[in-house]
């Protein structure tokens, strides 16, 4: 199970192809922010009955611009997409990798403001 973030803004687009070396490191910076940040807020919004699950959640920074927020617990899928059963009883799914993107929603967003500011200052 894992989630990704993808900025698609055509400025950025245009300022990455005219300031490679600049928009490398802002972009490099804001992957890493944000993977921490999502990283963060889906450990908050796993359940915890035995902590593994939340242990077991982790940013992997991929390249200088892209990364993956994964869970390795191999249940986690359970948890996270369908209803699972315990004791023959249906538990409803706890959607944490989706919640926690759209609790880091606003910081991404603040983020995104921040890279295009230091790209064009950085030119």
């Amino acid at each position: 199970m894992n989630v990704s973030v993808s900025v698609d803004a055509r400025e950025l687009i245009r300022l990455t192809e005219r300031f490679p070396r600049a928009s490398a490191e802002a972009l490099s910076i804001f992957t890493e922010r944000v993977g921490r940040k999502v990283e963060r807020e889906a450990k908050v919004e796993a359940p915890a009955v035995t902590g593994n699950l939340r242990r077991q959640i982790r940013f992997i920074k991929s390249s200088e611009i892209a990364g993956v927020v994964k869970s390795f617990a191999n249940y986690s899928k359970y948890v996270h997409g369908a209803p699972y059963y315990q004791n023959r009883m249906r538990r409803k799914e706890t959607p944490f990798l989706t919640m926690a993107m759209g609790n880091a929603d606003a910081f991404i967003e603040a983020e995104k403001r921040k890279i295009m500011s230091n790209i064009s200052r950085n030119i």
